[in-house]
């Protein structure tokens, strides 16, 4: 009887074994992707907890380093061949190297050299082997290994100083923030500052002998590092590989962008708020850089054409612009322009066009201008409703890129800069070394087609349209644009009788009607001025409609 109890028991165990077994064949059940959920969950608090970390004053003890190194080691040994095992090893190598930068300890440089090569064995194919594979071939040069701020040159790694925080000493102002925009061939980096503080520039020379690539440098004075700037910013676009900042001395905040390939750069500031744009152009965009050339551009010669607009309609969420003296923000006018703009121009030509907001949301004005490079726009057309402290002032105007032509020229730039015209006036000084002649020139000639356009089609249909004509500014949204670009001036929403026509839908139809025209008179001029005869586009303006003047 015992036996046959016993037979019972090991039958029923083997039954619900094998039921189990075929239930989890069938797809009810996956303890690979059950521990792939568990694993993950448990990388992303580790990493979520080695980011508040960082900020945090623990980072002078050694033992919190090494507890956050376990976590990562313990997801890791769980699960050697799992789903996050690549980014684990990843983190082991960057805590340690990060550690080295404060301890100065060679033993953690090696761990942090041995986790990364364990990625590359292991995981050869992941993205994360590719990016250990770059940071195995910088490791051990000092300026890659100490905080931005590069130790005595031909210093060996073990021969650094320990390196501890900054103690935030008074008068400094804090670089908070760094922001990009890239593509293969262009970057636009910018660095907040707390205040204006001076800054200078360096280039290094690529030195193959020791296998350095060229790096460029800002320093910037009386300054502190902000708690957020602890990382290097991974770009690897093709032009930049990283942008690092570090303490590198106690009233001095240097920021390393390290270079793949570069032909020029250029480095400005902007004001309110002070922050340092530093636009990297590749060899690549040089090639198709645009120069003079006898009467016709090299736009025309080579047959370029425009194949993509930018179109930007002025501030936007927090900045409402002008305010109209029936209450209408100038951010809501130019966007319903713009849109009809951009409809138009999608209707007559063969070109995409890119709208930089297409709601009502803020934009910085360097992050407008990047947009347009970063899209490869061929024209950048920024649209705005004028204001002037006189409320006698009306009309329409348009701008480009230039030293201002006179004061009411200050005036606009000024507002809208967000800035005033003593710091327009002290901008104009770096001005002559941010802009390109050729560019200049083809500006010009879009701001003539559109100011021509805007005001001979308007004249047709409505009284009192004064021609204001075409103008020149420093325009922060305009500066370092790789294309042809205006700014122009639609009305005024000071004037009584323009702010009264900028609420009626009609009136804002015939605009875009009209701006769209002069972007299609400039195409189309660029076009036929190369194109064959036989092979010409019918590129010619939509036909007049004749009415009676609007009042």
């Amino acid at each position: 009887m015992g036996r046959d109890i016993k037979k019972y028991h090991l039958s029923y165990i083997v039954c619900w074994s094998l039921l189990l077994w075929l239930f989890i064949l069938a797809g009810g059940l996956s303890p690979a992707s059950s521990w792939a959920l568990s694993s993950q969950d448990a990388y992303v608090r580790a990493k979520r907890d080695y980011t508040d970390f960082k900020s945090s004053p623990h980072t002078k003890y050694r033992q919190f380093w090494l507890e956050h190194i376990d976590k990562f080691k313990k997801i890791y040994s769980d699960e050697p061949d799992g789903p996050v095992a690549p980014e684990c090893l990843y983190m082991m190598a960057s805590i340690y190297r990060e550690l080295y930068r404060y301890s100065g300890r060679p033993g953690d440089l090696s761990a942090s050299i041995d986790m990364y090569e364990r990625l590359c064995k292991r995981f050869p194919k992941s993205p994360w082997a590719k990016e250990a594979k770059a940071l195995l071939a910088k490791i051990g040069r000092p300026e890659d290994n100490a905080p931005a701020g590069e130790a005595a040159a031909g210093a060996k790694a073990e021969e650094r100083p320990k390196l501890e925080r900054t103690p935030v000493i008074k008068g400094l102002h804090e670089v908070k923030d760094i922001r990009s925009w890239s593509t293969s061939d262009y970057t636009r980096v910018v660095i907040d500052a707390e205040d204006q503080v001076p800054f200078k520039e360096h280039l290094l020379k690529k030195d193959p002998d020791i296998k350095k690539p060229k790096r460029l440098y800002i320093d910037i004075f009386r300054s502190c590092l902000g708690p957020n700037l602890r990382d290097p910013i991974p770009i690897m676009d093709g032009l930049l590989r990283y942008v690092r900042a570090g303490q590198y001395k106690k009233d001095t905040v240097r920021v390393v962008l390290d270079i793949e390939s570069l032909k020029k750069y250029k480095v400005f500031y902007l004001l309110n708020p002070f922050r340092i744009v530093i636009d990297v152009i590749g060899e690549r965009a040089e090639k198709g850089k645009e120069k003079d050339s006898g009467q016709l551009t090299l736009t025309q010669q080579l047959g370029l054409g425009v194949r993509r607009i930018v179109l930007d309609p002025g501030h936007g969420g927090k900045d409402c612009g002008a305010i109209g003296v029936n209450g209408l923000k100038e951010k809501d006018i130019v966007l319903k322009v713009t849109k009809k703009v951009k409809q138009k121009i999608e209707e007559r030509l063969r070109c995409s066009v890119i709208l930089t907001r297409d709601k009502d949301a803020f934009l910085s004005l360097e992050e407008r201008t990047a947009i347009a490079n970063t899209k490869k726009g061929d024209l950048f057309v920024s649209i705005h409703a004028n204001s002037a402290p006189n409320p006698e002032a009306r009309g329409i105007e348009t701008y480009f890129l230039n030293l201002a032509s006179d004061e009411d020229a200050m005036r606009v730039a000024a507002r809208e800069n967000a800035t005033s015209t003593k710091n327009i006036s002290d901008l104009q000084k770096i001005l002559n070394d941010l802009m390109l002649n050729c560019k200049i020139n083809e500006s010009c000639r879009l701001a003539e087609y559109v100011q021509d356009c805007l005001v001979g089609g308007l004249t047709k249909r409505y009284e009192q349209v004064n021609n204001l004509g075409v103008k020149q500014a420093p325009f922060f949204v305009l500066i370092g644009a790789q294309m042809p670009s205006v700014l122009v001036e639609i009305s005024f929403l000071s004037h009584p009788l323009e702010a009264d026509r900028l609420k009626d839908e009609g009136y804002l139809n015939d605009i875009a009607e009209h701006l769209a025209d002069g972007i299609q008179k400039y195409v189309r001029d660029t076009e036929l001025a190369y194109l064959p005869v036989q092979g010409r586009t019918q590129t010619g303006l939509r036909p007049e409609h004749p009415s009676a003047k609007r009042h």
